[in-house]
Parts: structure tokens; sequence; C-alpha cells
């Protein structure tokens, strides 16, 4: 996971800036897609938070230490179906 940013910024010098960062990261355990309660389901999938939003804010984070010196970039997050309302 924090390779990522590592290959980010190396790739930003290259270019002398970054423009744009598509945050989309999301692991969906299999246990969630069997349709039961979630309360039936175990603690342990509450594990996809630290790949989804740890990994977009890190991900972000280091985008906008390249982007703000600049004044310029945008940094995108997707989000699944859950995000519609």
């Amino acid at each position: 996971m924090l390779a990522l940013p590592a290959r980010l910024r190396s790739r930003a010098r290259e270019q002398g800036r970054l423009d744009l960062l598509v945050n989309n990261a999301f692991a969906l355990p299999e246990d969630l897609t069997t349709p039961k309660p979630f309360w039936e389901k175990p603690l342990s999938s509450w594990q996809m938070v630290d790949v989804g939003v740890r990994s977009n804010f890190v991900a972000a984070w280091h985008a906008a230490q390249l982007m703000v010196p600049n004044r310029s970039g945008l940094i995108v997050a997707i989000s699944g179906y859950v995000g519609v309302t």
C-alpha cells in the first residue's frame, strides 16, 4: 500500500508536477456479499476500511504535498454504490 506514494513522488519529480490523482481503492471481503444480516458477519470485515479509506487518505496526503506548492492539481475520490443516496 505504501509503494504507491513512493512511485507517485518519483513520477511527479520526473514530470515536475502532479496534475491529477484519482482515488478508488476498496476491498470488499467475500463474507460481506452473503445474504445475512450484518450482525451475523465477523467484525474482521471492518478491515475493508483500512484498504479503502486509509489508502485514499494516504495517497491524497502525498498528492497534496506535491500540488499545493504549485497551486495546481485535482484530487478526485470515487466511491462505490454505497455512496449513492
